[in-house]
């Protein structure tokens, strides 16, 4: 079910990722970091059938670090404990053995030297830890729908929802802001009377609480807290880091711990988060890009919207000629949603409309398709965009709407070009097969066919000659209005400009596709 794999396998981060990272630095699954240096036991993630709770400790004697010592977690009826040392549980027992695997109902569990660890949740949830730091790759309904520490909707706060779905209210002094993270948000996601931990002899989940940890006149409660000059001390010791945001958060921990073996943790930390675990960079200024996966959602936004307020934010990483497909659960009366994408690098910006509020203004032939629930963006220009999804009601008025968009890439659209001295060099056999499967042929060089009147699969798949559109790498996002079909394609006068032939799937069916032999 859902996205599991064998066991064993690396993880890799899909719809969402989130992790609690060194002292610790935390992500939510959608993709909004903060700090938390409480002392206890928390839910760190709940939903979807899915149970993870995490139990961070003053470091070393510490007033104000805090650090994961062990995590737990709920697998089909099993109870799974890994602590910071290396020593794992299943159901109170000991599990022996430098590595290896165990299957848990439908769930399961491996383990290779170096305390690195990845549980498999029914759902096709993946969890992996390393020394207690925890990367949890969620599946789309736990992304969804998940509550806790990592859990999705962040308020004004910048803080995910309290166990009763409020939200926090933006704190305006820092005297504020200490209070709701420490006072209200974080013994309220204490895990209680469900500790899924071991807990030795004369100890409980009551043990490791600390209500006044940290101290609230010294610690850090942002990365921007740090003093200059502990953080010049610190960088150098950290060059081994590459990723920039895990480098911010090494330079973080070292500085305010002064212990170097933090930046080990971190080297190995980046490995993880890109060759070997999950391929997600930890954001140093907004949420992770989330990377995409053949025919799966690359990123799932889910949460409630106000048509007159901000709407919900991520990142996806694209490759340049990728279609982006936009895809929502449900339409409203009278509200649009659109989604909207910005490259920071050089302020590329595109956007798609779903459920638009007053449909129509189109001009189809009968065989095209209109899906009030999709939209489509075609993307030249590769790069992590910044992901916004914003709703708007056709009369203005202000009115909360529940919204679940996933967001479809292809990681390795087929690009197929001519430089117009072949006029068959168009007429290969391609297929598309996956939402927003992409093949993209350049047509309109000097020399190249006027059209192709024969083509095989563009009468299933969606079929656009994208006239006026940026070639790769050099343009912003472009709009597809709809999915139109053909049995034929004809390439008007281009002045001996390339224009883009867009083809792309909106099911997992496999498409064959071809142009055909040029027209004569």
């Amino acid at each position: 079910p859902g996205r599991r794999t064998a066991p064993g396998g690396p993880p890799s981060c899909t719809a969402g990722c989130g992790l609690s990272l060194g002292d610790p630095h935390l992500v939510t699954l959608d993709g909004v970091p903060y700090e938390f240096q409480g002392a206890g036991e928390f839910v760190l993630v709940r939903g979807a059938g899915v149970e993870v709770q995490i139990r961070y400790e003053p470091f070393e004697g510490s007033d104000v670090v805090s650090v994961a010592t062990a995590v737990a977690a709920q697998v089909d009826g099993h109870r799974v404990v890994i602590e910071r040392a290396g020593r794992i549980t299943v159901d109170g027992q000991p599990v022996e053995g430098e590595s290896g695997e165990r299957p848990l109902g439908d769930g399961a569990i491996a383990w290779v030297p170096g305390n690195d660890f990845t549980v498999h949740f029914p759902d096709g949830t993946i969890m992996r830890s390393f020394l207690a730091n925890v990367w949890v790759d969620a599946s789309p309904r736990l992304q969804a729908e998940a509550v806790g520490l990592l859990g999705v909707g962040a308020g004004a706060a910048g803080l995910p929802p309290l166990p009763d779905g409020s939200a926090l209210p933006e704190a305006t002094t820092r005297e504020e802001r200490y209070a709701q993270r420490y006072q209200t948000f974080g013994p309220a996601w204490l895990v209680g009377d469900s500790s899924l931990f071991d807990h030795p002899d004369g100890t409980s989940t009551e043990t490791y609480f600390l209500a006044d940890f940290p101290d609230p006149g010294r610690t850090a409660l942002d990365l921007d807290d740090l003093d200059p000059a502990l953080r010049e001390q610190a960088a150098p010791r950290c060059a081994g880091v590459d990723d920039p945001g895990l480098f911010e958060r090494c330079v973080f921990d070292v500085a305010v711990t002064g212990d170097d073996q933090f930046a080990d943790t971190y080297v190995v930390a980046g490995r993880l988060l890109s060759d070997d675990g999950p391929p997600v960079s930890v954001p140093s200024s907004g949420p992770p890009s989330a990377t995409s996966r053949e025919g799966e959602p690359t990123l799932v936004l889910s949460g409630t919207v106000n048509t007159n307020g901000p709407g919900l934010a991520g990142a996806i990483d694209v490759t340049a000629g990728t279609v982006m497909l936009a895809r929502i659960d449900a339409c409203h009366p009278d509200v649009e949603v659109e989604v909207q994408l910005r490259h920071g690098a050089d302020g590329l910006y595109g956007r798609a409309i779903v459920c638009p509020s007053r449909p129509g203004g189109v001009a189809l032939d009968d065989e095209d398709e209109v899906i009030l629930e999709e939209g489509y963006v075609w993307v030249p220009t590769g790069g992590v965009y910044a992901v916004d999804v914003i709703a708007t009601h056709s009369d203005g008025k202000d009115v909360a709407v529940d919204v679940l968009v996933e967001l479809f890439l292809d990681p390795t659209p087929t690009i197929v070009e001519s430089d117009g001295r072949d006029p068959g060099a168009l007429s290969g056999s391609y297929a598309v097969e996956g939402v927003a499967d992409t093949v993209v042929f350049m047509t309109g060089a000097p020399g190249s066919p006027a059209g192709f009147p024969d083509p095989q699969g563009l009468d299933q798949a969606c079929a656009l000659v994208m006239y006026g559109a940026d070639l790769l790498d050099s343009g912003p996002p472009r709009s597809v209005d709809y999915c139109a079909h053909t049995t034929s394609v004809t390439i008007g006068n281009t002045g001996g400009r390339v224009v883009p032939l867009l083809v792309f799937a909106r099911t997992a069916e496999r498409i064959p596709i071809s142009l055909g032999p040029p027209k004569e």
